[in-house]
């Protein structure tokens, strides 16, 4: 499977929440902040992109790309 092939294939599957939740729960294995992030990313991505995952959290689209840059801490002090 090429890397095209493997990147539509897991956008695919991260639109189901369960899969998702599971994906992210990995990332966090890696201990590895960077990693989490860039799986997050992903997340949000096959998600509809940074604008539609902003509407449905009440986040600005800015927010968001600062939170998820690679210098983002995705933390909520809520």
């Amino acid at each position: 499977m090429s890397a095209i092939q493997h990147n539509e294939w897991l956008f695919e599957q991260l639109k189901d929440a369960e899969f998702a939740a599971e994906y992210l729960n990995a990332a966090t294995e890696d201990h590895d902040p960077k990693t989490y992030l860039t799986a997050l990313r992903k997340v949000v991505e096959s998600r509809g992109g940074m604008a539609t995952v902003a509407q449905k959290t009440d986040l600005s689209r800015e927010t968001l790309y600062r939170t998820l840059s690679s210098r983002g801490n995705p933390t909520s002090e809520h």
